[in-house]
């Protein structure tokens, strides 16, 4: 990167090195268009988190980026890394002299989160082998992709750790500094020539920072540019910075060698405690804001600022002609990522597997169907519709009701049944931020790999439930029909939940709107008041309502033939197709998971 040293390359495959330069970079969480008025003219002054940050970071060697909270940092790093896509973003980012594109930055840049929300039920061997098949190229094989996540372990000290799983709030599993390892293995799996760090010793303790801080500095001596925010280093991870960039309220207040801060900060007139470390004294003076305030200001009018702006102007003016020759070359050993196909099929491999063995999962999904079943069998065992009726009246009065009431039970319960989803799905959004945000896979991939994932576990499920109700009530309609109905409604209601987890914006919003839409739909399925009865001013809801179409269809399979009586009753013909409501049922699927699909690739909700 023009003239900027750079550290002597040791890594396995001897990838290209690249240096990262920024220039008058700014960040509002507010997008411009929303502090407009109609006319064009600005409501009032923005609000910059992020104010002309210019510097650069050097290949093969270790930057520190340092300040007090709400400085900027995770900001900075979050931009540098394309992954900031709320708000307004200004100023020019460069990776050598090209300009920072998705494609690059999902090819050729790490990143490890401060708190990354990692899969809690795989192993770390799990995890990775994970990782690297949706990140690694799709031309290598699964040996060669065993033998790099087998060195990588290795390398950062987990293979004796491969076989214990993750773990969570709820499963004991890694330990604090193990954990923080597998997110720095995440990070370098695809092999970046760019590594970005978000305070990655933040609740260890000294001697487990200091040996993850260890690790850090030797990635960077493989010549990868590596820059890590970090709040309170101790003495020794301090020493291993090579550089420091110090933000105060989103302005640069130092850039330059780390062992020269404290000599800086002595010529602004900031005065160093004798009996503090320099790491010791720079945490201290982050705590001063009015401090950090007058550092900032010293830094903008000094000669090293001065020289920091005008390397950056010299490397972003260099001719890029070679440049881009070698990142062409470099672009050619990273081949194009995985089809849709096998990104699906590679969430199946690590993830369903384990999830079928998971007693959690599957209690959730199978334990409310097997208690419905049991509970609507000792409730209704051999009151089923008899045959030979010719109306309503035909029948004994006790079964006026009981079939239909069942088949309303068997409709509404998948609906109901569907907000057990909702944690898991709430919980596993911070799972997919993260994946997504890593470029493991594409939004489409992701959502029919878990309806797929859904639907495999209900057709067995459905079938026993539908068998046992179908036998043990004693029912006269076609049997196979009434599996099919009940097991898309089943997965309509799961389709559901996937689309209102995807714009609730916590648990608690998602558990109380699906109850209250389906509570609603009860309404207008058919049995509570019947159709010719419902309101004109609410007759177009009916139709929207995917259980009315359940429950009607139900109902024709049941009586269609047998009881005219029963269906008239509740408004319904004995000449209507009990497989075009069931189409017409099946059309809601389509839609609830094309309303799922664009939430999760537009809402604010699951974007950084």
């Amino acid at each position: 990167m023009g003239d900027v040293e750079k550290g002597s390359s040791s890594r396995r495959d001897g990838g290209r090195t690249f240096g990262v330069a920024f220039r008058g970079l700014r960040w509002s969480p507010q997008a411009i268009s929303g502090w407009l008025t109609c006319c064009g003219k600005k409501k009032k002054k923005m609000e910059w988190i992020l104010s002309d940050i210019t510097g650069y970071f050097a290949p093969g060697t270790l930057t520190a980026l340092m300040g007090s909270s709400g400085s900027g940092k995770s900001s900075l790093l979050d931009i540098l890394s394309k992954r900031k896509t709320q708000g307004t973003i200004e100023g020019d980012i460069f990776y050598d002299e090209q300009p920072l594109t998705g494609a690059f930055a999902r090819d050729l840049v790490g990143y490890v989160e401060q708190s990354p929300s990692l899969i809690a039920n795989l192993t770390a061997e799990e995890l990775l082998l994970y990782t690297a098949a949706l990140q690694r190229p799709a031309s290598e094989d699964l040996s060669a992709r065993k033998a790099e996540v087998a060195r990588l372990m290795e390398k950062l000290g987990l293979l004796g750790r491969k076989d214990v799983v993750v773990g969570g709030a709820l499963t004991k599993g890694l330990s604090g500094g193990e954990t923080k390892r597998v997110t720095i293995a995440i990070g370098m799996i695809q092999d970046p020539a760019v590594l970005f760090l978000d305070e990655p010793t933040s609740g260890l303790d000294s001697a487990t920072a200091n040996g993850i801080m260890k690790l850090v500095k030797g990635i960077a001596e493989e010549g990868r540019t590596v820059a890590s925010a970090i709040h309170s280093p101790t003495a020794y991870c301090f020493g291993l910075f090579d550089r420091l960039l110090l933000l105060s309220g989103g302005r640069v207040s130092f850039l330059g060698e780390a062992s020269g801060a404290v000599a800086f900060l002595t010529r602004a007139g900031i005065s160093a405690d004798e009996d503090y470390t320099a790491s010791e004294w720079l945490v201290e003076i982050l705590a001063r804001p009015e401090t950090l305030g007058r550092i900032a200001e010293v830094y903008s009018g000094s000669d090293l600022c001065r020289g920091n702006a005008v390397r950056v102007e010299r490397l972003l003016s260099s001719d890029p002609p070679e440049r881009e020759g070698a990142l062409e070359a470099k672009s050619a050993t990273q081949p194009q990522r995985w089809s849709p196909l096998r990104e699906i099929t590679a969430l199946f491999r690590y993830r369903t597997l384990r999830n079928f063995t998971d007693g959690a999962y599957l209690g959730a999904r199978v334990g409310d169907k097997i208690l419905f079943m049991l509970v609507i069998i000792s409730l209704y065992y051999g009151k089923g519709t008899p045959k030979g009726g010719s109306d309503l009246a035909s029948s004994a009065s006790a079964f006026s009701t009981v079939v239909p009431s069942v088949l309303f039970m068997v409709t509404v319960l998948p609906a109901f049944g569907a907000a057990g989803y909702m944690p898991s799905l709430m919980m596993e959004r911070p799972i997919f931020v993260r994946e997504r945000a890593d470029g493991n896979y594409r939004v489409p991939s992701y959502l029919v790999y878990k309806v797929l994932e859904e639907f495999v576990v209900t057709v067995p499920i459905s079938l026993l439930f539908c068998v046992a109700v179908y036998y043990g009530v004693g029912m006269q309609g076609d049997l196979g029909l009434f599996w099919l109905i009940f097991l898309v409604t089943q997965n309509i209601g799961i389709v559901l939940a996937y689309l209102v987890a995807a714009f609730a914006p916590s648990v608690d919003s998602a558990n109380a709107i699906l109850p209250c839409y389906v509570t609603i739909c009860l309404f207008f399925v058919g049995l509570l008041i019947p159709y010719s009865e419902i309101p004109v001013y609410w007759q177009w809801f009916s139709y929207i309502t995917f259980l009315k179409y359940s429950w009607s269809a139900l109902m024709l399979n049941e009586f269609q033939g047998n009881q005219p009586g029963m269906l008239s009753f509740f408004s319904l013909n004995e000449d209507d197709s009990k497989w075009a409501y069931f189409g017409y049922l099946c059309a809601f699927y389509p839609a609830f998971f094309l309303g799922a699909l664009l939430i999760m690739s537009y809402s604010k909700y699951v974007k950084r």
